[in-house]
């Protein structure tokens, strides 16, 4: 039992790194693999840009 590490620390847990699918257009940042997207004729734009552009239609009286 002498090979343990002194502390829990210098053994814990990593997860793996998530993989980059692709970069938003409007944004730069990237996206990653398990998120969602926008293509949209080969435009990337991820879902909180694309959030931004979404607007309610109405009639101006």
């Amino acid at each position: 039992m002498d090979n343990l590490p002194d502390s829990c620390y210098e053994y814990k847990y990593e997860s793996p790194k998530a993989k980059i699918v692709d970069t938003c257009i409007d944004c730069g940042e990237f996206i990653y693999e398990g998120e969602e997207y926008y293509d949209i004729r080969g435009m990337i734009i991820c879902s909180k840009c694309m959030n931004e552009y979404k607007r309610e239609a109405e009639i101006d009286d």
